[in-house]
């Protein structure tokens, strides 16, 4: 496969361990709420992106709330 995607909800000060696919770049889409992806933040309504190469990320929520991603995965931009 060469894309891969997933929705998931984020209990309040959650930290979820993510297995990643290290031949693909994600984007991790905050509709809200606010996020870390590998310790950076992602405030709601917008973007944090992972290049290739890694095998597993951190996601924190560091709100008060339930936040929502959705992550987005593929083949890196420009390849076959």
């Amino acid at each position: 496969r060469k894309e891969s995607s997933a929705a998931s909800d984020v209990y309040k000060r959650q930290e979820l361990a993510i297995t990643l696919n290290p031949d693909f770049e994600y984007a991790f889409v905050a509709a809200d709420g606010d996020l870390a992806v590998n310790r950076t933040p992602v405030p709601g309504f917008s973007v944090g992106l992972v290049d290739t190469g890694h095998r597993t990320i951190g996601l924190e929520n560091r709100s008060d709330a339930i936040a929502h991603v959705l992550i987005l995965g593929g083949a890196p931009t420009g390849s076959d």
